[in-house]
């Protein structure tokens, strides 16, 4: 069964220059932004299942889920 992800728009954008700067040089062979998003969550599997990774990651998940948690209901400075 697949979904849709969502990724924040800045990360987003960050991915889709990537993806600009290599279809200069890999024209229609360049990776999109669903090809690295694919890599990026095979590498999040692999440190998962590394018993010595799992914890550092463990860290930055809740760490990331504090800020998230946080930020709800904040007004964004750019008022949106």
């Amino acid at each position: 069964m697949s979904s849709t992800v969502r990724v924040p728009g800045e990360l987003y954008e960050t991915l889709r220059q990537i993806r600009l700067s290599l279809e200069s040089e890999h024209q229609s062979a360049a990776p999109t932004v669903q090809d690295m998003i694919s890599v990026a969550l095979k590498r999040f599997i692999n440190d998962w299942e590394n018993p010595d990774k799992q914890s550092q990651l463990l860290g930055e998940l809740l760490e990331h889920r504090r800020v998230a948690r946080s930020n709800m209901g904040k007004k964004r400075i750019d008022g949106s």
